[in-house]
């Protein structure tokens, strides 16, 4: 996810999971991941990805797919939002994180 105030980029990330092997295989062979939870038998939901997403069939309805969402917007939007300290230059030599 990223946000963006006009002039400046501020990427965001959620948690991350992997996905099973044979979903893998298929999305490496050019299926979405909708289709390859599909053809691997993870899921029959031909709206996987706009509903829980593999995430929510994964985790047993402990994640879905919306919350893992907003949780990547939430990250992404948190030096856009404390600009003070995102904005003070680190010392001479050290690189800029963002």
């Amino acid at each position: 996810c990223v946000a963006s105030d006009g002039s400046q980029l501020f990427p965001g990330w959620s948690g991350a999971f992997a996905i099973p092997p044979l979903v893998a295989h298929h999305v490496r062979e050019g299926s979405d991941l909708t289709q390859a939870s599909n053809q691997a038998a993870v899921s029959a939901d031909a709206n996987l990805g706009e509903g829980v997403g593999l995430i929510g069939v994964l985790s047993r309805g402990r994640v879905d797919r919306l919350a893992y969402t907003k949780q990547a917007i939430q990250m992404a939007l948190i030096p856009a939002l404390e600009r003070t300290e995102y904005d003070r230059a680190a010392p001479a030599g050290e690189a800029r994180a963002g």
